[in-house]
């Protein structure tokens, strides 16, 4: 009989050293840094409050019977809650040679001032081969006792791996413990095998190097013959005793045989012993060589440490990398997709912030929508104040564009007067009919029935010689169109400058809100070769003197490059349309930066690029126009001719009336009836207002010639 063999001795000594580097490690990792040892600290001081909390609360209510060894209760005072011993065995796993005994000590310590009784008992699965030497141990006081295990096959054909328990009981509490005991047959000199790890050390995931050599004895077959023999190599973990298995192969030995070999671990491997928690340590190689009948083993031991790459250090920093790589593709993929979108784009998206909106304290006109948004797009009524230019070719939309600022205007009950030399305006008086210009409503909030008409007259002058009296053409709402549509282009010029200096004339107060918008279409007509230039240097002076007054100048014209700065340094708000006219794009390119003046000749139809200083940090943004809610074409011939002969005849009328009430008649029902016909002629009900001009020219007995 022996103790323990010397490999035992090997394995006892390994694992001392195996628990001697881990605290160090454990040292190492406590304290390398400051913030760590701090945190610890903290958790300490945390930990020990709570245990204080626990203690204090635990002794004043700390009960025996119930179970729980709660603070203040001990072995003496409650055995039936606390535990009065501990067990210490060294070894779960051992190897016995078949036909061999091993004496295994277990020691059992008594912390207890009772007497007690401990009774030991084996699981059915040791049962035969494991005999106890004292089976019951009596304790009067503290102390230790050591029991002795006698371990053999006893010469019965027990498994070559037996695992079950050991329990330690007291009349109180069980303490169990488990061992696991292979049997290995002894060695036979027809068979001899010898292993040697050559990696001591190996990481998870690496290649574990080990050295094998086999012999067979000569005299068991010819020498020329080739036999045999399956190899099973297997792990097993000193500490738990956890196997497990890592290659089974068949080799072809002649007489001897050996080699140099690797066998690759795997993480995965290790995790399946334990899901949460991977067996760094000290490992046994163990190689079980069978051959015909006889099975040999041998072993030998290699230490497992955590590969770089299956520590937690090294998972975050693959994901820091890999989240660092994600966001710079990104980053810069989104920062190429910004600029690409940017250059491609047809309007540059304008901070809508920085824009007018309807929660400004003044009047604002909704004029459509931001270019490629959904966002309302405003214009400020009393910017108009300090005038507006809108500029585009034939087509572009400049004259719709101008007609929707005038709308906002007259929904707000701003008048408007308008000096229009192609009769485009005279359909303001019309509401919308155009079926095509309807399939757009709804893009900009906008149904069929908003289409409507706007009061007011239109006048055609013959010629530049006609009276003027603006206070006619100042009530709420109403829109004024001079038709200038027969005059030349000379005619043209001297009616601006008759337009304008009789504006002047008029005694206006001053306001800082927009009181009347007076629109100039064509306006580029003054800058023609055979223009004078009176109506250019008229236009030029209401550009300086009429914000004092809250009188608006919105100028339409094809070109903006040719006003001078005379006006274009007195206007703040400028409408580009699209335009091909290489001036106007220069002109945009040198005030804003290239981006804009390319867009210029990109813009689609009704939308406009829009500068004024105070909005945008003085950069334009684009606007999508609104279509109109009138008739944008101008009326037909037979109705302008019914507007002219209308608008004379009241002319004559209001002459009579006035010398009736010079000569002190009575007039209140002539001027009901003037108003009346007055007031349908400007909403376009011809009809009626025929019937009340006639009746009246026959009461007068006025005939027209």
């Amino acid at each position: 009989m022996k103790l323990i063999n010397s490999n035992y001795l090997f394995f006892l000594e390994s694992k001392l050293k195996f628990k001697s580097s881990k605290l160090k490690s454990m040292l190492f990792f406590s304290t390398y840094t400051l913030t760590s040892k701090l945190v610890r600290i903290a958790l300490s001081i945390i930990f020990l409050s709570m245990l204080l909390l626990v203690s204090i609360q635990s002794n004043v209510f700390a009960t025996c019977g119930d179970g729980i060894c709660s603070q203040g209760l001990n072995a003496n005072i409650c055995p039936q809650d606390c535990i009065s011993f501990r067990v210490e065995n060294d070894y779960n796993f051992l190897r016995v040679i078949r036909g061999e005994e091993v004496l295994l000590p277990i020691r059992l310590i008594h912390t207890s001032d009772l007497e007690m009784e401990y009774s030991i008992n084996i699981s059915d699965s040791l049962q035969g081969f494991i005999q106890i030497n004292n089976a019951t141990t009596q304790f009067e006081q503290r102390g230790v006792s050591v029991i002795y295990l006698n371990i053999s096959d006893l010469g019965y054909n027990v498994l070559r791996n037996n695992i079950g328990t050991i329990s330690i009981s007291n009349e109180y509490h069980t303490i169990e413990n488990t061992l696991r005991i292979e049997f290995l047959n002894p060695s036979d000199n027809r068979v001899r095998l010898r292993s040697n790890v050559l990696s001591s050390e190996v990481s998870t995931n690496g290649n574990l190097i080990y050295e094998l050599f086999i012999q067979l004895d000569s005299s068991s077959s010819s020498n020329q013959n080739l036999r045999n023999v399956t190899l099973l190599i297997e792990g097993v973990h000193k500490e738990s005793g956890n196997y497990f298995r890592l290659e089974e192969r068949n080799i072809l030995v002649n007489q001897t045989y050996s080699s140099i070999d690797s066998v690759k671990l795997d993480a995965e491997m290790f995790r399946a012993l334990n899901e949460t928690f991977i067996y760094v340590g000290q490992y046994e190689l163990l190689f079980t060589l069978e051959y015909n009948d006889l099975i040999v083993q041998d072993s030998s031991l290699f230490t497992l440490n955590e590969s770089f790459t299956d520590s937690l250090f090294f998972d975050l920093f693959l994901l820091a990398i890999i989240v660092s790589q994600v966001f710079l593709v990104v980053y810069y993929s989104f920062k190429k997709y910004l600029k690409y979108k940017k250059a491609t784009q047809r309007y540059i998206t304008p901070n809508l912030k920085d824009l007018p909106n309807k929660n400004s304290a003044d009047i604002v006109f909704e004029v459509g929508l931001v270019a490629e948004t959904k966002h309302r797009a405003y214009i400020v009524a009393k910017d108009l104040t300090t005038h507006a230019l809108v500029a585009g070719s034939t087509g572009s939309g400049k004259s719709v564009s101008s007609s929707i600022i005038a709308e906002e205007a007259l929904n707000n009950k701003i008048p408007v007067v308008v000096f229009d030399p192609t009769s485009q305006w005279t359909g303001f008086l019309s509401a919308l009919r155009d079926r095509n210009i309807f399939k757009v409503y709804s893009k900009f909030g906008l149904k069929n029935e908003d289409a409507r008409s706007y009061k007011g007259l239109i006048f055609t002058p013959k010629d530049k010689n006609f009276d003027i009296n603006f206070e006619e053409y100042l009530n709420p709402g109403e829109i004024t169109v001079f038709n200038l549509a027969h005059l030349s282009t000379q005619d043209y010029d001297d009616v601006t400058e008759k337009i304008i200096t009789s504006i002047f004339k008029k005694g206006w107060e001053e306001s800082p809100d927009l009181k009347l918008l007076c629109v100039f279409d064509e306006v580029h007509r003054l800058l023609d070769s055979s223009c004078e230039g009176k109506g250019y240097a008229a236009l030029t002076k209401g550009a300086r003197e009429f914000r004092k007054w809250g009188i608006g100048l919105l100028m339409a014209s094809q070109v903006s490059s040719d006003f001078k700065e005379a006006i274009g340094g007195n206007v703040l708000t400028e409408v580009q349309l699209n335009t091909k006219n290489l001036d106007d794009i220069k002109k945009a390119q040198q005030k804003y930066g290239v981006d804009y003046g390319r867009r210029i000749a990109r813009q689609g139809l009704g939308v406009a690029m829009v500068q004024n200083p105070r909005y945008n940090n003085g950069k334009p943004w684009f606007i999508n126009f609104r279509p109109p809610l009138h008739n944008p074409h101008k009326l037909s011939d037979e109705e302008l001719d019914l507007y002219n002969d209308y608008t004379h005849k009241l002319k004559l009328i209001k002459i009579e009336l006035k010398k009736l009430k010079d000569s002190g008649q009575d007039i209140t029902d002539y001027e009901l009836d003037f108003n009346l016909s007055n007031n349908k002629l400007k909403e376009g009900k011809f009809k009626m207002s025929e019937i009340y001009i006639q009746g009246l020219m026959e009461r007068l007995n006025i005939k027209v010639e």
